[in-house]
């Protein structure tokens, strides 16, 4: 690859920047030493920028759950208001119970809100105990929930139902301990 001669050798300024071009190079970038504090701030404004974007998804999540939280804690005194004047209404009871920081007396109001007859308060029993490992207790709440006609339980529930079936078919054509 041969360079024209007429710019072989010539320093070109461009924005502070000189380019020299020599054999076998394309281009050699010096900053020009009147300019050295310029270049150091758009080095680091490029640095900075290149950070804020690495850093920017972690920051927006942080900015939602802070204004989460703010709305929880503005909503907080009118849903007790709401639970305290009916408490036939699960809503506000349920609302309580799910952004409460105590697990277990949440627990126990979703529990009694469900035994009352509230579909997304079973439904919600169940999540919680077929997460903590007790089957038997998560899908008695899930039927519930299924009964009382909650959408996401009677999904749910059938496909429990199918991966029952699944099983059953499975086991009963290769039976455990006896290989294939």
């Amino acid at each position: 690859m041969s360079v024209d001669s007429s710019i072989k050798n010539e320093d070109v300024e461009n924005d502070g920047v000189y380019h020299r071009w020599g054999e076998g190079q394309i281009f050699l970038l010096r900053v020009n030493p009147k300019r050295k504090k310029a270049a150091a701030v758009a080095l680091s404004a490029m640095a900075g920028f290149a950070m804020l974007v690495i850093s920017l998804p972690r920051a927006t999540e942080m900015l939602v759950e802070h204004v989460q939280a703010a709305q929880v804690e503005r909503m907080r005194p009118e849903m007790q208001q709401l639970a305290e004047m009916d408490p036939s209404r699960t809503e506000a009871q349920r609302w309580l119970a799910i952004y409460s920081k105590d697990v277990e007396s949440s627990y126990d109001t979703l529990a009694k809100l469900a035994g009352r007859g509230d579909p997304a308060s079973a439904y919600m029993v169940a999540q919680y105990n077929l997460a903590k490992g007790e089957e038997s207790e998560g899908a008695y709440w899930m039927e519930q929930a299924a009964k009382m006609g909650y959408p996401a339980a009677v999904s749910d529930r059938m496909d429990m139902s199918l991966g029952d079936l699944w099983k059953q078919t499975v086991e009963s054509k290769y039976p455990v301990g006896k290989g294939l």
